[in-house]
């Protein structure tokens, strides 16, 4: 039978002792690996869901920067719709409301004298077998006289009014919440706005001697543009995706307008935020209000010291006044608000 050789002393043996040493320190290592990947793992998923859950979870436009406050003295008349069709006046103060007519989507012209906005045109147009009913951009003088209807449009789309052009010219004009119309005050016609560098979107604004304008463009990432619409190399990039609103496929800017002294533009996106207008030089420029407040609209006062943003959360009307950060709310939650405009004059 045969034998295995017999170990000498100290040959390919462990003692017992540094063997569980060893174990210890190695099951010790592993675990310690494993606790030092996993805090940072689980600090990058909870930042990543605080993030996510920011950007989806609506904030009151009243809890942002700036503390709320009696409302200001501003220049100018106020005019919104609510959803019950009517269009109702008030001061920036948020006195002197009274109902101007029934109809929604209302702007005030560049003189403050009559005031568009969408109203039941009382035609129809044909539409293969099937007759559409039209609805009418109508404008009328602030005391209810001189109506005029100016461009039919379907009313199986959803339209809005943007704005009034600095020349009384143009109404700009939103369908099914995305493509932009000209209508041409003299000629009743309704065009595409289209401009050098593709068809623009979701807004349109001039500035204030209307040689230049700022649009969303449809074809280049749903940035803002700035420039001569019809001149590509005048045509200026101002945003690079950033802070856009939170919801939608993708995220895009639901707002931006040109304030009156044409120095500074303002931008509804995730936050309320400013940009100055290219060769000027804002006051505002960098300044972030209210994140994640679901801005809606935004219109300026007439002396560019104030923006009114309405709120699509709360169906508010709140003015932040820029200098403080003060804000005000001036048509509350029962209201609900679907649209405004804010006079030049």
């Amino acid at each position: 039978m045969a034998k295995f050789p017999e170990k000498k002393p100290g040959q390919n043996t462990i003692e017992p002792g540094k063997g569980r040493t060893k174990l210890i320190f190695f099951v010790f290592g592993v675990l310690l690996f494993f606790v030092a990947i996993s805090v940072p793992l689980t600090f990058i998923v909870i930042n990543t869901r605080q993030q996510i859950a920011a950007q989806y979870t609506p904030v009151a436009l009243d809890s942002g920067e700036g503390s709320e406050a009696l409302p200001g003295k501003y220049p100018g008349k106020i005019v919104y719709s609510n959803a019950k069709a009517e269009i109702i006046l008030l001061n920036p103060d948020g006195t002197g409301k009274q109902k101007f007519a029934d109809g929604r989507s209302p702007l005030f012209s560049p003189d403050g004298q009559r005031i568009a906005y969408l109203a039941a045109g009382g035609q129809t147009a044909q539409r293969g077998s099937t007759a559409v009913a039209q609805v009418a951009i109508r404008s009328q003088k602030l005391d209810g006289t001189d109506s005029q209807d100016y461009c039919m449009a379907d009313g199986s789309s959803q339209l809005e009014l943007l704005n009034w052009s600095p020349k009384g010219d143009y109404i700009v004009m939103r369908s099914n919440a995305t493509a932009l119309f000209l209508c041409q005050v003299a000629t009743h016609t309704l065009t595409p706005v289209k401009t050098a560098v593709g068809d623009a979107m979701l807004l349109y604004d001039w500035t204030p001697d209307q040689r230049q304008g700022l649009w969303e463009a449809n074809s280049h990432d749903f940035n803002l543009y700035f420039g001569e619409p019809d001149k590509a190399a005048s045509v200026v990039k101002l945003t690079n995706s950033q802070d856009r609103y939170a919801q939608g496929t993708p995220p895009l800017y639901f707002s931006a307008r040109i304030s009156p002294d044409g120095k500074s533009v303002a931008v509804a996106g995730a936050s309320v935020f400013f940009l100055s207008v290219p060769g000027q030089k804002s006051p505002f420029e960098g300044h972030v209000f209210n994140r994640n407040s679901r801005p809606y609209r935004l219109v300026w006062s007439p002396d560019s010291r104030a923006i009114a943003v309405g709120n699509s959360t709360n169906t508010s009307i709140t003015i932040i006044d820029l200098p403080t950060g003060n804000l005000s709310r001036i048509v509350r939650d029962a209201e609900q608000f679907v649209s405004l405009d804010w006079s030049r004059q």
